[in-house]
């Protein structure tokens, strides 16, 4: 039996065949066997793994988890209250090429908790004749984002601070940062 003559019954046409002596299966044709047993597969009895309240996992079937939003930080301010010739910016490209990454972690904790969380944060700085940052404080957005940054800011590093002679020197810097949840 090649083909099923249009409006003929279907059962009628396969007990023909049978009739002939002939194997009826269903599928497979072109001498192609079903995979495996034929058997009807079930599930592996192990859905996704759901939490309650801890981490944020995919129900869905996904690949992996679902990631909190991830935060934009952007300079809403610089200023510096010292002579010398570490100016905001040096200590902003600094900041932006060797520490961003730390902030951004501090802000995206934080997101976990509140995927709205928007506000600015400030940080108040001194480098002293060394380079390295003395006096540091992060304030103006949530209590833990700012104690998170403040806890990094005493292990940064700039360019040693000089004054108008040329001798090293203090300078003290705050610099606003805008955070804005993706």
């Amino acid at each position: 039996m090649n083909k099923r003559a249009p409006g003929a019954d279907l059962g009628a046409q396969i007990n023909e065949v049978r009739e002939g002596g002939q194997k009826v299966a269903v599928g497979g044709g072109a001498g192609r066997g079903s995979r495996g047993d034929g058997d009807a597969r079930t599930g592996t009895g192990h859905g996704p793994n759901i939490d309650g309240g801890g981490g944020i996992q995919s129900a869905g079937g996904g690949k992996g988890e679902e990631h909190a939003p991830t935060g934009r930080i952007s300079v809403a301010d610089k200023q510096t209250f010292d002579e010398s010739t570490l100016t905001p910016d040096i200590v902003l490209a600094k900041i932006q090429s060797a520490y961003m990454a730390g902030l951004k972690r501090c802000y995206k904790e934080y997101l976990k908790k509140d995927a709205s969380a928007r506000g600015k944060v400030t940080l108040s700085l001194t480098i002293n004749e060394t380079g390295r940052t003395t006096k540091s404080a992060a304030h103006g957005f949530a209590g833990e984002v700012d104690s998170c940054i403040g806890n990094l800011m005493p292990g940064w590093r700039f360019p040693i601070p000089k004054d108008k002679e040329g001798d090293p020197t203090e300078a003290s810097f705050a610099i606003t940062l805008q955070l804005v949840p993706d």
